[in-house]
Order: structure tokens, then C-alpha cells, then sequence
């Protein structure tokens, strides 16, 4: 006779609605991007989305709508939803959200990274 058999567990499936985000860096009209996400999605997903597009940034500023200092996004960990994105039941009828970043690109010092790299291999 062995242990016995476990019981599955159920997780509850993600009820939140649809947001779609338009992530636009300011000052610059190419390469904005459109992103469909749950509302319950934490504010950091989208700064980890930025961060690997452009790589090391500092001094990362969210703005949602517009970009003056009473619609900055700060608290990191809070969803969308609780940072008043509203949400939709279908990605397909989403309305689109404007989210403006900036951000100072990190300059390295070390003279190792100025090197342009040889290519060639004896």
C-alpha cells in the first residue's frame, strides 16, 4: 500500500480584463509598441519590457496619457488595473492606452566597452 494519491490543485484562472498599452518614448515618434496585457499585470512587466528593449537605463519615468508629473506611474508593484487602466473582456475590443517613458541611456566609462571589436581570427 502507498502514499495516498495527491489531490489537484485548482488555481484560479486570471478573471481580469484586457488592457492595451501603446508604449511611446518621448521626444520620439519610431519604434513605439503596442502591447496586450491582463489588468492584473504589475506596472513592472511593461518597465522589464522597456528595459529589454533599450537595454541599462537610469532614472526610468512612466507617464500614463500624458506626460506631466501628476500622471507619473510609480508604485512598481501595483497592477494596471489598480493604477486606473481600465479593462475590456477581449483583447480584440481593448482601448488603447498611451504610456510615455523617458529615460537617461547609462554611459559606461570602461575603456574595454569604447573597443571596437576584431572580428578576425588567426
Amino acid at each position: 500500500k502507498g502514499p495516498p494519491a495527491a489531490t489537484p490543485i485548482e488555481l484560479p484562472r486570471d478573471q481580469s480584463g484586457w488592457v492595451k498599452v501603446n508604449l511611446k518614448l518621448v521626444n520620439w515618434t519610431f519604434d513605439n509598441e503596442t502591447v496586450t496585457v491582463r489588468a492584473s499585470t504589475p506596472l513592472y512587466s511593461l518597465v522589464r519590457r522597456i528595459t529589454d528593449k533599450h537595454g541599462h537605463v537610469e532614472e526610468l519615468a512612466l507617464y500614463k496619457g500624458q506626460v506631466n508629473p501628476g500622471n507619473q506611474l510609480e508604485d512598481m508593484e501595483a497592477p494596471l488595473a489598480a493604477l486606473g487602466f481600465d479593462s475590456f473582456e477581449s483583447p480584440a475590443v481593448a482601448k488603447s492606452v498611451n504610456v510615455y517613458y523617458d529615460f537617461k541611456p547609462i554611459v559606461e566609462s570602461n575603456p574595454l566597452l569604447l573597443v571596437t571589436p576584431r572580428t578576425h581570427y588567426s
